[in-house]
């Protein structure tokens, strides 16, 4: 309605009511563009348009930015005001909408999508309308991975929290802080800090395997100094003792050396 009442101010506005004299004709009144009233006067002169097409300009581009915001198109669009915006600004925008629609596209992922894909594949498959499953697959779990362009855009959240992760401890591991980093757990301060900035759990390695990794590169880091340290040790061993019992450590470390 507002649009077409612009229009109709614009139409009057290129195209004026004419005034004339009207020598005693009489005329209905008419306020169309190009219309003509007669009246009585000397000379024909223009209607003067008085209307502020402004004000109904301001009220369409308010009316606009409602339905917008009502659609949630600025959660969608975040570029949609791209008046003086930086480049800064606009990877804010970005992650803002994807912080918004996480929550809204997760639950209609687990809530409906999910659930329905499942059980259209459960029903295609109980009537033989499926391909042959591989017998590696036979009996096993699947899941659904999306792979539109906002589900992708949202999995990039968890890239991003790994990448912050490591840049906030990247700058401990070369600075000399063991006296004060010894009041903090840092295995859980890390898993921690990766939890808290988007990082999934699938990402992370079970604490148990963790633990094996290291005691594992414990010994390979022992076993390699007790190699670097063998022709010491066994130049040291021959100066003092003769020849090492068969089988012993000795025995290894004299060969080595």
């Amino acid at each position: 309605e507002l649009k077409r009442i612009r229009i109709k101010g614009w139409d009057k506005m290129v195209d004026p009511t004419m005034l004339v004299k009207d020598d005693g004709s009489v005329w209905p009144l008419t306020t169309k563009p190009g219309g003509v009233v007669f009246y009585r006067d000397e000379k024909p002169e223009w209607w003067k348009f008085e209307g502020n097409l402004s004000e109904i300009n301001n009220a369409i581009a308010e009316t606009k930015e409602e339905i917008q915001k009502g659609y949630f198109i600025h959660l969608f669009d975040p570029l949609v005001d791209r008046k003086n915006m930086t480049a800064t600004e606009i990877m804010a925008r970005v992650q803002q909408m994807l912080m918004f629609a996480t929550p809204l596209i997760g639950r209609l992922q687990s809530g409906l999508f999910n659930p329905m894909i499942q059980r259209i594949i459960g029903i295609l498959g109980r009537q033989g309308k499926l391909p042959d499953m591989p017998e590696e697959l036979v009996d096993k779990d699947f899941s659904v991975m999306y792979l539109g362009r906002l589900a992708l855009a949202l999995r990039t959240i968890e890239t991003e929290g790994l990448t912050k992760t490591l840049q906030e401890w990247a700058p401990l591991a070369d600075m000399d802080i063991l006296e004060w980093l010894d009041h903090i757990n840092v295995p859980v301060a890390f898993r921690d800090s990766a939890r808290n900035n988007g990082v999934p759990a699938t990402w992370l390695r079970n604490e148990d395997d963790v633990k094996q990794i290291q005691a594992d590169r414990a010994a390979q880091q022992a076993q390699q100094q007790m190699l670097e340290a063998a022709p010491e040790l066994g130049k040291a061993y021959k100066s003092v003792s003769g020849k090492p019992e068969e089988g012993s450590p000795a025995e290894e470390i004299v060969s080595a050396a």
